[in-house]
Formats: C-alpha cells, structure tokens, sequence
C-alpha cells in the first residue's frame, strides 16, 4: 500500500487495520514515523510557447510582441520564467514569480520587440525550495503587422505615386 500527499519532516502515526475471509479483524499498534526532508525538485513536462503581436490604434499605432509559455509540473509549485534576447546567453530578465502553488503554469511575458530571438526557461519551486528548470528554448517574436488604415494609405500612395515626397 502506498499512502500519498504527506508533508515532508513532519511527525505521523500510522496504523494498520485489515480483515480476513471469516471477518476477523487485526490491527497493529501505533507506528510513529517522520517524513523525510523534501529534496527532489519538480519535473517540468509540456513546456509550450505561443506568440502573438499586440497593436495598439490610432495615428501613433504601435506594436509589440508577448510570449505565452504554459507547462506542467509533478508537484505545485510557483511559476516564473527567465529570458534573453538571443539564442544563447545569460537570461537577463525574468518575469514576477507567481506564488500560487499549481501543476499547470501560465506565464505572458509582454512589450517585447517584435521579429526578435528569444531564448526562455521555465522555473518552477516547490513548497520546499526546490527548483526545477526547463530546458533552454528558443522561439522568434512574429513580425509586426501594419494597421488596415496604413495598408490603406500605403496601397494609394502606390498607386497614385505623385502623391510621394
């Protein structure tokens, strides 16, 4: 029999009980253990990053990049995630950890540049300490896309090119 979900180093008492065939009953006198200390870091699986671009309207239209990295962990934990600009390198930034313990994680970082090279590693820290991380991954931000009236305006300054400066 396996018993789950114990905290670790803390004090439990455990006894036995069980029946035979005729309905006789046997229990065991009181077992008294303690957990052991928590060391093993959580496992990352299922890490997944989606990009997408964020245009802002009007005249001054602008537009960024985000990240949405999503994971799973063994264990709860915390998620947070490190990154860079490039394909190797030093991560150096990280977004807010998020302190509510979870197996599935959710992480959106934004105002990066667009058609940029990212490189990312989830972090994830369980309820003793351990963090656990996930491999390097790279992903490049979408290229930014022109607002419909700019591709408007750009379509008739094509076509009636004297209108060019």
């Amino acid at each position: 029999m396996e018993i789950s979900g114990l905290k670790p180093e803390t004090a439990y008492i455990l006894i036995a009980k069980g029946q035979d065939a005729q309905g006789n009953e046997g229990i065991s006198d009181p077992q008294k253990f303690t957990t052991s200390t928590d060391s093993r870091p959580p496992v990352i699986s299922n890490l997944k990053v989606e990009t997408s671009i964020i245009t802002t309207e009007g005249v001054n239209a602008e537009s960024s990049a985000q990240l949405i990295v999503s994971w799973d962990t063994d264990e709860p934990s915390i998620s947070q995630v490190q990154f860079g600009e490039g394909t190797t390198g030093s991560y150096s930034q990280s977004t807010q950890e998020n302190l509510n313990l979870t197996s599935n994680h959710l992480v959106i970082i934004s105002n990066l540049t667009p058609s940029k090279v990212y490189h990312l590693q989830a972090v994830s820290k369980d309820s003793a300490g351990n963090e656990g991380y996930s491999e390097d991954n790279i992903t490049i931000t979408p290229k930014a896309s022109k607002s419909p009236l700019e591709l408007i305006i750009n379509n008739l300054l094509d076509i009636f090119g004297f209108l060019k400066s």
